[in-house]
């Protein structure tokens, strides 16, 4: 689970912008089972013929350098606009497998409300034993594997607005994209010291093992 910046002010408030030409639809549509009745909320799918503003932001996201350094994408999945007003939730539930035949690896949910805009609406996410409480400025993603149990606590006051979707990594499985990250990170540290071109072998290696993971 990682948290990353991705939007500025600009940036938000050309999405924001986007979303006034979007219809939006009831949440319980696009629920699968048991979920329709876990969630309340309303949605922009990107369907909608005036998605292609905000579509193309959240690839402007996913491109970032930090961003594919963690995730590893290969493709955005069923994107959407969520909109949650008072007494609107989505009670415990894990993301399914598979969406449009194609494998969801990870969740992102990138944040457009501040926190001080509305009151209840955290996101929790349990990991490990433990529940973790997610409430972050506009303009945030939180990126976590899609197997994770989470919800989205009622919003009491105000509107809690969030763009979420899935991702299809070239690295399936989420150790793998732990340990390769954690490769990067102490490459750069090693090559601030010996220099680039002592690194051959290291980026060779490290290229292969990303060859062998996909």
């Amino acid at each position: 689970m990682k948290v990353f910046n991705v939007f500025n002010t600009n940036d938000i408030a050309e999405i924001k912008q986007a979303i006034e030409k979007c219809r939006w639809i009831d949440g319980k549509k696009s629920a699968l089972g048991s979920a329709e009745d876990k969630k309340k909320n309303y949605q922009i799918v990107d369907q909608d013929p005036n998605f292609g503003p905000i579509l193309e932001k959240i690839v402007k996201a996913h491109e970032l350098q930090e961003t594919k350094a963690y995730t590893y994408y290969d493709q955005i999945v069923n994107p959407r606009v969520a909109s949650y007003n008072e007494a609107d939730h989505y009670d415990w539930h894990v993301d399914v497998t598979h969406i449009g035949n194609q494998r969801t690896d990870l969740s992102f949910t990138i944040f457009l409300s501040e926190p001080n805009e509305y009151e209840g609406g955290e996101m929790v996410i349990q990991m490990a034993g433990q529940n973790f409480q997610v409430k972050r400025p506009a303009g945030t993603m939180l990126v976590y594997p899609s197997g994770l149990p989470h919800k989205v606590n009622p919003v009491t006051k105000g509107t809690r607005l969030v763009i979420i979707g899935w991702l299809k990594s070239h690295i399936k499985i989420e150790e793998h994209r732990e340990r390769l990250l954690k490769m990067r990170i102490e490459m750069a540290k090693t090559e601030k010291i010996v220099g680039s071109e002592n690194m051959n072998g290291w980026y060779q290696l490290y290229h292969q093992l990303v060859r062998d993971f996909s």
